[in-house]
């Protein structure tokens, strides 16, 4: 797993930015990729629901929460799946 620092964008607005992103890319018959990150404190994301993942290396895609834990003594954290492409930044 990698870690990247990125931000979670919902219709076009940053919901939250500065994230340490745990990364998985898998490649096989069809490339996947999951991972998780802690949340600032305060913020929660909608489980079941899309959001965009703004990667700091260029690389975005549309992810699915799939899980957060919610705990008083530490921040939120949220798991999810990637659904579709893992794309890269368009070449300028």
């Amino acid at each position: 797993m990698e870690e990247v620092m990125g931000r979670v964008v919902k219709n076009g607005k940053v919901i939250a930015d500065d994230l340490t992103i745990c990364l998985e890319v898998t490649v096989g018959a069809v490339k996947k990729w999951h991972g998780g990150f802690f949340l600032p404190e305060g913020l929660t994301l909608a489980t079941g629901n899309l959001y965009r993942l703004e990667l700091a290396d260029g690389r975005s895609g549309e992810m699915l929460v799939v899980q957060q834990t919610i705990s008083s003594d530490s921040p939120t954290q949220v798991s999810f799946v990637g659904k579709g492409p893992l794309l890269n930044a368009p070449a300028s």
